[in-house]
């Protein structure tokens, strides 16, 4: 009897704080302290080139231009609202699927 009342409380509180968190609403699914903004990285080292990051509200792109030893990488990704898209722009292929944030 006193292991379930020492649960009781605990199982309470986490069922409270989970139905009180379904009611409330985002605004910003990123909340970034900014609207838009882009970040823009050198890479050196085994990587060469260079990574740009665009952040537009919801929006995200992920620009990756790099060189590995004799190999090009070039990625595109996209995480839009509704579906997220990646690009490989050296071999031109490309996967959409739906966006996990949303």
């Amino acid at each position: 009897m006193l292991k379930i009342k020492k649960l009781i409380i605990p199982l309470s509180l986490i069922a409270v704080l989970t139905l009180t968190a379904c009611g409330k609403k985002e605004e910003k699914v990123m909340p970034y302290p900014f609207n838009t903004a882009e970040i823009k990285y050198k890479i050196s080292g085994d990587l060469s080139g260079k990574m740009t990051i665009t952040i537009d509200g919801d929006n995200y792109a992920n620009k990756i231009d790099v060189k590995a030893q004799d190999k090009d990488i070039k990625l595109l990704k996209l995480n839009l609202k509704d579906y997220s898209y990646n690009i490989d722009l050296v071999n031109k292929k490309g996967r959409k699927e739906h966006n996990q944030v949303y």
